[in-house]
């Protein structure tokens, strides 16, 4: 059976709506050749089951593959899956545990030098005061002590023994008298004036012995340093009729010599003497410790007015 459609809306037309001239569905007027209607599928609905039931099963199959990581946590479905921590590897019998990889220590860097302990300053030896009220004989056995003896005037006997490092005395006057020449040090050191009847005997075997002021009137110095030096400083002088023995390797006196003062000098054996300046009847004698030392060097310095350089 043939069937046509309305030329408006395409509906079906039924037999009643040919008859009647006009569409029953849109009331169109039917005028003219109609149009035939489309041949419709023998079964549409099960067409669109089948589709329903293809969506389903690709569905379903997206669904099988996902990881059950993915359906219980969304952040690895969305991203990569996390990785597994490997299995421990586990040792073959006896299941002795596998060697450890040798770790690679970082080179430790070098241990700075401790600072070497700074050694404590060298003390000074003992200081060893002399009262001549306290005790006028004093006898010191300390190789490193320093012995002082402070300025004396008026009448005072000292006399002093044994061993130090150094004699160190002030100014000797009026009728005092001071005995050191058992007491030996490598060093004295006179400071201060002899004047007066001052008498004043020091030892230094092998040292030295400086004088730096004046010995003058009727003072009298002995200094006794055999193979050793004795020096009268430039400060120094020798006056007023004072008498002066010394018994060293060298004497020198940078002072000069005035007013009939006698220097006796005792050289031992490759000495020297060296003077200065000698004038107004200063008289300066000489000589060998021994006959069968050499002759000593001699520099006479400014001989004048009276005085006398003597080589005995």
């Amino acid at each position: 059976m043939t069937a046509f459609a309305c030329p408006k809306c395409r509906g079906a037309l039924p037999d009643s709506a040919i008859d009647a001239g006009a569409c029953t569905t849109c009331g169109f007027p039917l005028e003219g050749a109609l149009p035939l209607l489309a041949p419709r599928s023998p079964r549409p609905r099960a067409r669109g089951v089948l589709a329903v039931l293809a969506a389903g099963a690709v569905a379903f199959a997206v669904f099988q593959t996902q990881t059950p990581e993915s359906k219980t946590n969304p952040e690895v479905a969305r991203g990569s899956p996390a990785p597994r921590p490997p299995k421990p590897e586990v040792a073959p019998p006896p299941h002795e545990p596998a060697a450890k990889p040798a770790e690679v220590s970082e080179p430790k860097p070098e241990p700075k030098p401790e600072p070497k302990p700074e050694l404590p300053a060298a003390k000074p030896g003992a200081v060893i005061l002399i009262d001549p009220f306290d005790a006028p004989k004093r006898h010191i056995d300390i190789a490193d002590a320093e012995v002082r003896v402070p300025d004396l005037h008026g009448e005072h006997g000292i006399v002093l023994s044994g061993k130090a490092r150094v004699l160190k005395l002030g100014s000797v006057g009026g009728r005092v008298r001071v005995d050191a020449h058992k007491l030996d040090v490598r060093e004295v050191h006179i400071s201060g004036d002899l004047h007066g009847d001052a008498q004043l005997v020091v030892s230094a075997p092998n040292g030295r012995a400086t004088v730096s002021g004046f010995v003058a009137g009727s003072a009298k110095l002995t200094v006794l340093a055999p193979g050793g030096a004795v020096l009268f400083a430039e400060s120094s002088r020798l006056d007023a009729g004072s008498t002066v023995a010394a018994t060293a390797k060298e004497l020198t006196v940078r002072g000069p010599m005035l007013g009939g003062t006698k220097l006796s000098a005792t050289l031992t054996s490759g000495g020297a003497l060296k003077l200065t300046t000698l004038e107004g009847g200063a008289t300066v004698t000489y000589r060998k410790e021994k006959p069968s030392d050499p002759a000593p060097v001699v520099e006479r310095g400014d001989v004048r007015g009276g005085a006398k350089v003597i080589a005995e």
